[in-house]
């Protein structure tokens, strides 16, 4: 070896230790001491591995290159550069870096070089393809004769190719998620310097798509994200529009739907007062029915709007004391009390986030529940208590009543369902429908656990207060 060839060694060996030292990635740092080191018979010696001065600038010029590429951002043009470097630096004629897709059936180019420029990017299918090879190895080369091996492809053929080299990109995880392909229309005079250099830039290559598929699912994600706040948006308005609608309708069924039923009712009753006298049994048992059939359409109208304007209007929720409210709701059912002689235990009860006018209606329709569905012959004993979860608080109001068959556990809550006849138990069906929709409008859960002839008790949950900082 010359003077100038020792001197350009040596400078490739600097060069070479400048990128290790920037270069954390082990796998660069592997490849390039293979294609330095050589161990000849002095351990710890470097020793080119061919002496072509040639050989020695491609080596260098991908030093350079690695160099320059770790200290510059990647951004959109990196694959483009890089496709110009590998044409000029291994004098080859085709270049293409791809994205591998459809669970690794085919392929999409970022950058396509060839004859000096560039040509759109394109997707195709890596069967009776080298770049197929390339998925199934680390990497592939064909030093001449490619397009006799590969007649189905239709790049090789109009290129004429002899040889071609590809390497697969890998993730950081160890998956193939791209490749790059270099063809020539002459054979390839150093194969395993080819392989060497193009897996090299393979490294930086990977870790540059692989941000670049990380930030295209980032924009994706970010994509998807504006949409659903959109969406959402778009429901919260038509949501208000129909609390609105739903709101008024409300307001009208109170007054124009009740209105006829009470001029029935008034009605009916006059004519039993003034006709009386005049009616046989039979007429007097019609009248009946018919008083009957008012005051159950009453009763479900007014059930009807009790459950609509749970969901409809916006109160406000704030700290509420559950003593005062269940103390309310025994107030409001006193008489109910007084006559079933029902015995009511309340227990240590805590503050909650809600509205304390929805919370007297749920306890108020468990409460009434509880004296109603009593055992006969027997007063009914109910139980109201809570225990501290964290962040919420779970009730319980026990009863010793009749109890519920567990089948029918998520059937009570339903609207309009009824477990038992109107003459065993008077009703609507709405009371439970209520309370679950009174618990869920306040981000709780409501269940029930009994036994049939032993009782049963209600359980759901609210909210504690946010805490307070002074």
């Amino acid at each position: 070896m010359n003077n100038e060839q020792t001197e350009r060694y040596r400078l490739l060996r600097q060069r070479a230790g400048e990128i290790l030292a920037k270069q954390p990635d082990p796998e660069i740092q592997g490849l390039i001491r293979e294609l330095l080191e050589a161990r000849n018979g002095v351990p710890g010696d470097l020793v080119p591995v061919r002496t072509d001065s040639t050989e020695c600038q491609r080596m260098e010029d991908v030093l350079l290159f690695l160099a320059q590429s770790i200290n510059t951002p990647g951004g959109e043009n990196f694959f483009y550069r890089l496709a110009r470097f590998l044409a000029t630096c291994l004098d080859m004629d085709f270049i293409c870096i791809d994205i591998l897709e459809e669970g690794h059936l085919s392929a999409r180019t970022l950058a396509v070089y060839c004859d000096g420029k560039f040509e759109d990017n394109i997707s195709y299918t890596l069967q009776d393809t080298p770049c197929g090879e390339v998925v199934e190895k680390k990497v592939c080369c064909y030093r001449e004769g490619v397009r006799h091996k590969f007649m189905k492809d239709l790049v090789l053929q109009d290129l004429m190719a002899e040889s071609y080299v590809g390497t697969i990109l890998w993730s950081s995880e160890g998956a193939p998620i791209g490749l790059i392909a270099i063809i020539g229309r002459k054979p390839l005079a150093n194969p395993w310097l080819a392989e060497r250099l193009l897996q090299i830039v393979g490294v930086r290559a990977a870790a540059e798509l692989e941000r670049g598929i990380y930030l295209e699912s980032l924009q994706v994600s970010e994509t998807r994200l504006k949409q659903a706040e959109e969406t959402l948006q778009k429901l919260n308005e038509e949501l208000s529009r129909s609390n609105r609608d739903l709101e008024q309708f409300a307001s009208v069924a109170s007054h124009d739907l009740q209105e006829p039923l009470r001029m029935v009712a008034s009605y009916t009753e006059l004519l039993s007062r003034r006709y009386g006298g005049q009616l046989d049994e039979q007429a007097h048992s019609f009248i009946r029915y018919a008083l009957d059939g008012t005051v159950r359409m009453q009763l479900l109208i007014e059930g009807l709007l009790a459950y609509s304007r749970v969901g409809t209007k916006g109160r406000p929720t704030r700290p509420t004391d559950t003593r005062a409210v269940v103390a309310e709701a025994l107030n409001n059912l006193q008489a109910t009390i007084v006559e079933s002689g029902a015995v009511i235990t309340v227990r240590n009860l805590p503050t909650v986030q809600a509205t304390a006018s929805l919370l007297i209606q749920l306890f108020q329709n468990l409460i009434g529940n509880a004296i109603k569905f009593r055992r006969p012959g027997e007063a009914p004993r109910i139980d109201i208590s809570a225990k501290n979860l964290g962040e919420e608080w779970r009730f319980f109001v026990q009863d010793n009543g009749i109890g519920i068959n567990p089948q029918h556990a998520d059937k009570v809550f339903d609207l309009f369902q009824r477990l038992h006849t109107r003459e065993e138990y008077p009703g609507t069906g709405i009371g439970l429908a209520v309370c679950k929709r009174i618990v869920e409008r306040h981000g709780g859960r409501i269940r029930v656990e009994s036994t049939p002839g032993q009782g049963t008790t209600f359980l759901f949950t609210l909210a504690a207060p946010p805490p307070t900082h002074s």
